[in-house]
């Protein structure tokens, strides 16, 4: 179990239709949030899920090697987040390639996120496929900016994807699915609203995102340089 500000992080086993993930939930929350990283069905990559007012990044790779490990460990950690219309941004880590994060988890329900504050951290998991393990685990403290622009972000991702109304027809359509849970139905929803914020950004240039806010973190978890792009 791990602990992030009232989030809590787990790893839970045997979860139908699922099978080993991680689990988010907060204590004010009935609706856990699943986070898949493990099992043939998931490929290589990364995906974000905004919750408890934090940014969670899941890294996930296939038997990863001693230098992978250390690099995610410690490697420097670079950040593009693009303020689309819904939030898009892209990773790069050491010396590997720029990767593009799918975003899973936007901020479309009230018990989420709590718009009036700010996002605290960014929480960068980094699991093993192969081996089920959680093989570096970094959190990053925003400075102000940041927290700002997150959590205006959280606010426009609600305007354009109020789904409240939608929460007790998903439970019922969960509930009649063979091969579905609550989070495949809401983060399959929140796929197809965002789709076109997902092309628009993979056809940019990720060194050139228009506005796009550039990070930069240390291998002390630190946030080193921080600016955004004005074309």
């Amino acid at each position: 179990m791990r602990q992030y500000g009232d989030v809590n992080l787990a790893v839970e086993k045997d979860v139908p239709m699922r099978g080993k993930v991680l689990r988010l939930r907060k204590p004010d929350s009935e609706t856990d949030i699943y986070m898949d990283f493990c099992g043939y069905s998931i490929a290589d990559g990364t995906n974000a899920y905004m919750f408890g007012n934090r940014l969670f990044v899941v890294t996930c790779w296939a038997g990863m090697t001693e230098e992978e490990r250390n690099t995610a460990s410690v490697g420097e950690i670079n950040l593009v987040l693009a303020p689309q219309r819904f939030l898009q941004a892209a990773m790069r880590v050491g010396e590997y390639d720029w990767s593009d994060i799918s975003f899973s988890l936007y901020h479309c329900m009230r018990f989420l996120n709590d718009e009036t504050q700010p996002v605290e951290s960014i929480v960068f998991l980094f699991c093993d496929q192969l081996s089920g393990e959680i093989a570096a685990e970094r959190e990053v403290v925003l400075p102000q900016m940041l927290q700002d622009f997150l959590r205006a972000s959280f606010q426009h991702s609600y305007q354009n994807a109020a789904l409240d109304a939608e929460y007790d027809a998903f439970l019922q359509a969960a509930a009649q699915s063979d091969s579905m849970d609550f989070c495949d139905i809401l983060y399959n929803r929140l796929a197809e609203l965002s789709q076109e914020d997902v092309r628009i950004f993979r056809d940019a240039d990720v060194q050139q995102i228009p506005f796009g806010v550039y990070i930069t973190v240390s291998a002390e978890n630190e946030v080193t340089d921080l600016h955004q792009n004005t074309p």
